[in-house]
């Protein structure tokens, strides 16, 4: 874990939290703003340039992007690949009172539409909530 504040926004702070298992890698990063100053909501716009911002610090390209919903939270999704075939992200953006949370996972080909990608995104949860409903497609585990 590392944490920093980000630069040329202070007193924005940066926390940043990754695992690597096997050529995966999953990542989360926590934007933490003062009392009030988050984007609330977050328009299409500081989506963007957040996801594109990750895709530039990642060496890859985004491939899609758009809306999403995740942990019950409207957000943001993209898909990006490094150009090369080698690797590929899923980077979902969820916006949380005075808190950004940008989940990423990053494996080899095929690895964002994949389903340790989106069992990582699907386990994401923010405490103090009740977790979503299950669908009959998901059912909770026995």
């Amino acid at each position: 874990m590392t944490s920093a504040p980000v630069e040329g926004q202070n007193p924005l702070l940066q926390h940043d939290f990754q695992v690597n298992v096997g050529e995966d890698v999953y990542t989360v990063v926590v934007f933490e703003y003062p009392a009030g100053k988050a984007p609330n909501p977050p328009d299409t716009d500081f989506y963007v340039k957040l996801v594109n911002a990750y895709a530039k610090g990642s060496e890859s390209r985004l491939r899609k992007r758009g809306p999403a919903t995740i942990a019950g939270h409207s957000g943001f999704e993209a898909i990006a690949d490094d150009g090369k075939g080698k690797l590929n992200h899923l980077v979902d953006v969820v916006p949380a009172g005075d808190r950004i949370y940008m989940l990423a996972t990053a494996g080899p080909k095929n690895h964002a539409t994949g389903d340790d990608a989106e069992r990582f995104r699907d386990s994401f949860r923010l405490l103090g909530e009740p977790p979503p409903s299950q669908s009959a497609a998901d059912p909770p585990a026995q």
